[in-house]
């Protein structure tokens, strides 16, 4: 065995590939859970009254901590979507209502405290006037 080196030729060299950024969301993911979480009773949730202040869209109403607010409806999950929830459990409720559930020192079982109401008994209620919405488009389409 001789220890004589022996020139071998280098490997040509490697093109890098093309580095490409993973997108952040994943559209057709983010579109299957939009759906599962509202549905099209998001729209129809949205089209009725506040729970908390029986104000439609546009209204204007006097909140305590607020003064004049103007409502903008917004479809809220009573149970949260981590916890579960999906559009079974959506209500209406003013977009300043909901967000003060989401800030410090608020929650769903506060708001409902706040205003004597269970917002999951009126979830229910809701998705049972969707059914019945529901039943009459299918017999009205024949299917």
């Amino acid at each position: 065995m001789s220890s004589v080196l022996r020139p071998y030729p280098k490997p040509a060299p490697r093109q890098p590939k093309g580095w490409k950024p993973l997108p952040r969301v994943n559209p057709e993911r983010k579109a299957k859970r939009y759906q599962a979480a509202f549905g099209d009773k998001g729209e129809w949730v949205r089209q009725q009254r506040c729970v908390c202040t029986g104000r439609f869209t546009g209204q204007w109403v006097n909140d305590s901590k607020l003064g004049m607010v103007q409502v903008e409806v917004v479809a809220a999950h009573a149970t949260s979507r981590g916890a579960g929830g999906d559009s079974r459990d959506l209500i209406p409720l003013a977009d300043h209502l909901h967000k003060w559930a989401h800030g410090v020192g608020g929650s769903h079982p506060a708001l409902g405290r706040r205003f004597g109401l269970d917002l999951k008994e009126l979830a229910k209620d809701f998705e049972a006037r969707w059914q019945q919405i529901v039943a009459r488009a299918e017999q009205v389409s024949g299917r």
